[in-house]
């Protein structure tokens, strides 16, 4: 059986437009969308990379801060345990003067006087002053008539203002 087709051409043509017209209008909105889509989504992409990047770059100087604070630390570390190190090594090679010294004073005359006492590398280097000539050579006679001392020698008397000599002992 055949349907009976009661519309009118008019309303038909009306109708077929206005499908036409909303297509048209869909297919617009559509290839729109598609086109905002298309350019949207790359700016929206581009701005979080963006974003990203500056979050990233303050953390960067956040860290350099701290890698600057650890290089620091590490330079003072290294500074203080050479300056540790060169204590140490210095406390080992100390050499106690004072005991070598100090039996001096049995063998000094009355009238010679120390100016400068020095100790370096196993020699005493004594320096002084006196009034009478026989006093300085019966200070060194009596050096090196001592146990402790018996490589001293005058190295120079000077007679200029009284008498300035130099005595050196040898260990």
């Amino acid at each position: 059986m055949s349907e009976l087709n009661l519309i009118p051409e008019e309303l038909k043509y009306k109708r077929i437009k206005k499908l036409k017209m909303t297509n048209y209008i869909s297919s617009a909105i559509i290839v729109f969308a598609i086109l905002f889509a298309i350019v949207y989504i790359p700016k929206l992409y581009l701005n979080k990379l963006t974003s990203d990047e500056s979050n990233l770059d303050t953390k960067i100087s956040n860290n350099s801060k701290l890698v600057e604070q650890n290089k620091k630390l590490l330079a003072d570390i290294k500074s203080a345990t050479l300056y540790n190190n060169e204590v140490n090594l210095l406390i080992k090679k100390a050499v106690k003067v004072t005991p070598k010294i100090k039996n001096f004073e049995k063998y000094i005359p009355k009238d010679v006087v120390l100016t400068n006492l020095t100790y370096s590398k196993g020699i005493i280097n004594i320096a002084g002053t006196s009034t009478n000539y026989n006093s300085i050579t019966a200070f060194a006679a009596n050096l090196q008539m001592s146990k402790e001392y018996p490589l001293a020698r005058i190295i120079k008397i000077d007679s200029s203002v009284g008498y300035i000599f130099t005595i050196m002992i040898n260990e």
